[in-house]
């Protein structure tokens, strides 16, 4: 319902709530990867790609072992045709979901390492080659 044109401006303004208390958030604890995450969602939802990747960035800057960041930070910039090594990415996300995920202890540690690869898997196999 939300996409329909009658809720369009309700949209947007809950979009924009939700992005404040993100980014309040991310003020509040800056090191930790799942504001970020969230608030990229929101930029995405709201066609803002290069503003969610730079946030994607920045969380996987601070944690590197956060897997959905990592795994959509390479989706978006396979997509928006930004140089990287994707494949070798998806390889490395796949060994470290496999070689750690049967360790989590906790449900913080299932919240770095569970991240469907699906996409990004499917974004490299419809790539064209260069």
């Amino acid at each position: 319902m939300a996409d329909r044109p009658e809720f369009r401006q309700q949209k947007t303004a809950l979009l924009a709530k939700a992005s404040t208390f993100y980014a309040q958030a991310i003020d509040a604890d800056p090191y930790s990867p799942f504001n970020y995450f969230e608030l990229a969602q929101l930029y995405l939802a709201d066609g803002r790609t290069d503003s969610a990747i730079d946030l994607l960035q920045t969380a996987t800057r601070y944690e590197p072992n956060y897997l959905p960041g990592r795994a959509l930070l390479a989706e978006l910039g396979l997509k928006q045709g930004r140089p990287g090594a994707y494949r070798q990415e998806l390889q490395n996300l796949k060994t470290l979901q496999s070689t750690y995920e049967s360790q989590a202890v906790d449900e913080l540690d299932r919240q770095f390492l569970h991240v469907d690869l699906y996409p990004l898997a499917r974004a490299l196999a419809m790539e064209t080659p260069r």
